[in-house]
């Protein structure tokens, strides 16, 4: 293999990881992926074993160097992007006190109202700080056995080298304010001797453990960095590092990231935000992206057909027969509270408009142009907090991609040329190999990242869908007002 540097990167999502390895200039050596379950024991409550992610991480990577032939001392550094705003109790010893609650748990939400009422923060019930609350008063024993209270990727960073770190939009996330350098939830439980030690992104955390690299069959003097959340992995993969840059990710969630110079404020606007590399990364984050396609998808076939590549072949290509707009159908995509474009954790999904004429196609397309519209608005409203008129381009990443259907849906309903990257269920796994890369020095700054990743194809929208889609989207954002929230929350008070 010559003197060719490899970087081992992974990509720790909700439904399952990608492990992807790769050389200095990018390139997919060798992939893998593995899945793992969620638990939902009670109503609002989304559970996952920290050890399944381990266990799957071990797995893939054994997998992935078996297949590279990469001899295991040319893997150069390795980093990990996570799903963000889960909550682990770990003892002293590194063993987990509870399953982790991912970012889907919304058991807190009590928790969240109280917080509101008496900071007139406005937090949601799946933020971290809301779920620690819910630890401290209803399973106290565990709040005072806590160590660390870590997420996901504190959990593998722990689990790789022995440290407690992780990356400052972990933190963002657990209430630390990188402006002010302070922590905004002390009175709530969030002490910062209770949580991992901040680590830039591109920074060595620690070589492998000795125990890590025995069961990975990897060196011990292999460096970790810290890498970052599933959003920053995917920005770097994604290619669109710049500012002004745009990608949107196409998995369980979705969201659309704007790169900007400064932190974008707004009052009306959930957003999440992180810098790891200088530049902010602006995001707003929708709940039920692919989920919504899974509903779906599962209520048509339920245990009919085993094979699920070939179920949403079929149900694709049902909804491709159906006219732009699905005659008129529009399908909310709030099946779990959401975060962004509105902020409602009672929030709930709508089918709007369904006539005797509406098949299962016009169902299925009206699924895929609702999380499109949904995030053509979030879109709408970071350029007007940006203040600027057009982009040109937007970078797609995640496995929703692989369906070009969908993707040329998404470039219809905005009106722009949708870009997908290569293997775009891997993005998150190279850009977080690609991290490594940085924190190595195979690169001298993130700029020189900026459109490494090529296009593997694209879509260009038509002007008569788009005008179709201009006014369904109109009609889509008017199915939110004022008192639809009370109704939202009269129905989840029936819930159980």
């Amino acid at each position: 293999m010559g003197d060719e540097e490899y970087y081992l990167g992974f990509d720790v999502g909700t439904s399952g990881i990608k492990t992807a390895l790769i050389d200095s200039c990018g390139k997919i050596i060798a992939m893998s992926s593995k899945n793992y379950p969620s638990y939902t024991r009670k109503n609002g409550w989304h559970e996952q074993n920290p050890k399944d992610w381990w266990g799957a991480l071990i797995e893939t990577t054994r997998i992935v160097l078996s297949k590279s032939k990469v001899y295991p001392t040319k893997v150069n550094g390795i980093s990990i992007g996570t799903q963000g705003l889960g909550v682990i109790p770990i003892t002293s010893n590194g063993q987990e006190l509870t399953p982790c609650m991912t970012w889907l748990d919304k058991r807190a939400e009590k928790q969240a109202e109280k917080i509101f009422r008496e900071r007139g923060l406005k937090v949601s019930a799946k933020d971290p700080v809301s779920k620690i609350l819910w630890l401290k008063e209803n399973r106290p024993e565990i709040f005072k056995s806590t160590y660390k209270f870590v997420d996901c990727s504190g959990y593998l960073i722990m689990k790789l080298t022995g440290r407690y770190a992780w990356p400052e939009e972990s933190a963002i996330t657990y209430g630390y304010d990188p402006e002010k350098g302070k922590w905004k939830f002390v009175d709530y439980g969030l002490f910062p001797e209770t949580l991992p030690e901040i680590v830039n992104a591109n920074a060595k955390v620690a070589e492998l453990s000795q125990n890590a690299s025995e069961i990975l069959g990897l060196p011990k003097e292999i460096p970790v960095f810290a890498g970052g959340s599933d959003v920053t992995v995917a920005y770097v993969g994604s290619g669109a590092i710049k500012p002004g840059s745009v990608h949107i990710y196409l998995g369980s969630s979705s969201w659309v990231c704007l790169v900007t110079k400064e932190r974008l404020k707004s009052k009306k606007f959930h957003l999440f935000y992180s810098r790891p590399f200088g530049y902010w990364l602006n995001i707003g984050e929708s709940e039920s992206a692919c989920l919504s396609l899974e509903w779906f998808r599962k209520i048509i076939f339920e245990n009919s057909l085993k094979n699920i590549s070939k179920q949403y072949a079929i149900i694709t290509k049902m909804a491709s027969k159906v006219t732009v707009g699905s005659d008129n159908l529009l399908f909310i995509p709030w099946m779990q509270g959401e975060r962004a474009p509105i902020s409602d954790d009672f929030a709930r999904g709508l089918l709007f408009g369904l006539k005797l004429n509406h098949t299962k196609g016009h169902i299925f397309r009206s699924v895929m142009e609702g999380v499109a519209y949904n995030c053509r608005w979030i879109f709408e409203e970071l350029l007007e907090l940006y203040k600027i008129r057009k982009v040109k381009v937007i970078r797609a990443v995640g496995g929703g991609f692989l369906n070009e259907l969908w993707c040329k849906i998404f470039a219809d309903v905005f009106g722009l040329e949708i870009q997908v990257v290569g293997n775009p269920q891997f993005t998150g796994a190279t850009g977080a190999a690609l991290i490594a890369a940085l924190g190595q020095g195979s690169y001298k700054q993130i700029e020189d990242l900026h459109l490494l990743i090529p296009a593997s194809y694209l879509k260009r929208p038509t002007n008569k869908n788009k005008r179709i889609y201009d006014h369904l989207f109109k009609v889509f954002r008017e199915l939110y007002w004022e008192r639809i929230n009370k109704i939202y929350k009269k129905l989840a008070s029936f819930e159980t």
